[in-house]
């Protein structure tokens, strides 16, 4: 059985404000940056105005699927 820990890195940083998400995610995964910045304005938070990279790791593994939306959702909102 071969077991992999994936993990979640959050960067912020001046720049046109936009989500970037890296780390081999498939079409689902490139489009959670969309279906966060919904889910959080529609849930009353603001979103800062800066440009945020989301890394996924480890990043030489294929990501599929939208299960990653809510730990990248509670990656960035726990962002300062």
């Amino acid at each position: 059985m071969i077991i992999h820990k994936k993990g979640m890195v959050l960067s912020q940083m001046k720049g046109m404000p936009c989500i970037s998400i890296i780390g081999l995610g498939d079409q689902a995964v490139q489009e959670a940056g969309d279906r966060i910045r919904a889910a959080v304005i529609g849930s009353g938070y603001r979103i800062p105005a800066s440009k945020l990279i989301l890394n996924l790791a480890p990043g030489d593994q294929k990501k599929s699927g939208s299960h990653y939306d809510l730990g990248m959702a509670f990656v960035k909102g726990k962002k300062k």
